[in-house]
C-alpha cells in the first residue's frame, strides 16, 4: 500500500480537525472582538470623564447583550448545521453566549435600581455635607425673638461662619476640642448654638456680648461696658402674635456696632429689665432675645442658657427662605392661606 494512500476514517479525521481549526479559528476572532469592544468601551469611559460626563453603563450593557445575542444566533444555527464531534463543540460553546446574554440582560433590568440608589446615596451625601460644613436649615418655635424672628420662619444658618465644632456636626460627636477655622462673632449677631443642659437643643438669640464684656440691664435698657446701648422708639408691634399680651408691645430700635434692629418691651417691670452686672469670661459669649421679657437667655443666673461657650455655637443666621402662619410646613394643604410671602428671602439683621 502506497504511502501516500488515506482510509476513509482519516478523511473524517482530517474533516473534523479542519473543522475544530475553523471554530477555534472564529474563537479567536470573539476573543479578539471582546477585546476591542472592551478597549473602546475604556475609551469612551475615559473621554466622558474627561468632557465632564458620566459612565454610559446603560449603553455598554446594551452593547454586552447585543454582541452576546449575535454569538448565541450564530452558534445554534452551527449547531443546525453541524454533526458529530463539530456538534458537541457548539453545543458546549452555546450555553457560554447564553448565560451571556441573560446576565447582560439582568444589568438593564437593574440598571435603574442601581442608579436611583447611586443617585440617592450621591444626594444623601451632598446634602450631609452641605447641612454640616456650608448652610443648615432651622425652624423658629417660639416667640423669643420676636419681632426679628416670628414661630413659623424657615431660615439658613451659616455653618463656616464662626469655624467648626463637634456641634457643628450631627449628633456633635467627640471627635477633637475647641474650634478649627474659628471665627469670632460680632456684636449682634444672631447665632444658633447648643444648649446641653436643655436636651442638647439648638437655641437662636442675638450675642450682645463678647468675651471681657461688662453686661447690665437698667430699666429694660442694654448696657455695655458702662455704656447704654442707643435706642428709638419705632411704635406698636401688631403682627398677630401668639401671646397675646405681645399684642401692641412698643417697638424699642437699638443700634449695637454696626447693626440696627427691633426688639420688644412687652411689660413696663419686667423681672429682668433690671440686672446685675455680668462680666462675660473668655470664650464665652453673652446672648438675648429680642422679645426681652418673654427670653430665656443669658440673664438668668443658674439657667438652661448662661454664658454660651463659643464652642457651642453652630452658626450665624442669614436669612428667611419660607415662612408659614400657624401651619406646619407639612401641612401643605394649608400653605395658599398661611404662606408669609412678605417674609420669604428677608435678609436677617
Amino acid at each position: 500500500m502506497s504511502d501516500n494512500m488515506h482510509t476513509p476514517q482519516d478523511k473524517d479525521i482530517d474533516d473534523s480537525s479542519q473543522k475544530l481549526r475553523q471554530t477555534l479559528d472564529d474563537l479567536k476572532k470573539v476573543k479578539h472582538l471582546q477585546e476591542q469592544t472592551e478597549k473602546m468601551n475604556k475609551i469612551n469611559v475615559l473621554l466622558n470623564k474627561i468632557h465632564g460626563k458620566s459612565d454610559d453603563n446603560h449603553g455598554v450593557s446594551m452593547q454586552k447583550i447585543a454582541f452576546a445575542q449575535q454569538k448565541y444566533d450564530d452558534y445554534a444555527q452551527k449547531i443546525n448545521n453541524s454533526d458529530g464531534k463539530n456538534k458537541l463543540l457548539h453545543s458546549v460553546m452555546l450555553p457560554i453566549y447564553y448565560c451571556g446574554y441573560y446576565k447582560n440582560n439582568l444589568e438593564i433590568k437593574y440598571f435603574e435600581i442601581y442608579d436611583f440608589v447611586r443617585s440617592t446615596l450621591l444626594a444623601l451625601f451632598l446634602a450631609l455635607f452641605i447641612r454640616s460644613f456650608i448652610f443648615q436649615p432651622f425652624s423658629i418655635p417660639s416667640e423669643s425673638m420676636l419681632p426679628t424672628l416670628v414661630v413659623g420662619d424657615y431660615l439658613f444658618v451659616s455653618k463656616y461662619s464662626y469655624g467648626y465644632s463637634n456641634y457643628s456636626l450631627p449628633f456633635a460627636p467627640n471627635l477633637f476640642s475647641g474650634r478649627i477655622f474659628a471665627s469670632s462673632p460680632e456684636r449682634g449677631d444672631v447665632a444658633v448654638f447648643r444648649v446641653v443642659d436643655d436636651g442638647n437643643k439648638d437655641y437662636i438669640k442675638r450675642i450682645v456680648g463678647l468675651p471681657g464684656d461688662k453686661i447690665q440691664y437698667q430699666n429694660g435698657r442694654l448696657w455695655i461696658n458702662g455704656t447704654a446701648v442707643p435706642t428709638k422708639q419705632r411704635g406698636a408691634y401688631n403682627g398677630k402674635p401668639l401671646d397675646i399680651n405681645t399684642n401692641d408691645a412698643p417697638i424699642i430700635q437699638e443700634t449695637l456696632g454696626n447693626k440696627t434692629y427691633n426688639t420688644l418691651d412687652v411689660y413696663a417691670d419686667a423681672p429682668l429689665d433690671n440686672t446685675q452686672i455680668f462680666t462675660v469670661p473668655a470664650k464665652h459669649y453673652f446672648v438675648s432675645g429680642d422679645n426681652r421679657d418673654n427670653s430665656q437667655d443669658s440673664r438668668i443666673l443658674g439657667g438652661a442658657v448662661g454664658f454660651v461657650p463659643e464652642e457651642r455655637l453652630v452658626g450665624r443666621a442669614e436669612w428667611i427662605f419660607f415662612s408659614l402662619d400657624r401651619a406646619s410646613f407639612f401641612e401643605f394643604w394649608k400653605w395658599p392661606t398661611s404662606i408669609r410671602f412678605e417674609r420669604i428671602f428677608t435678609k436677617i439683621e
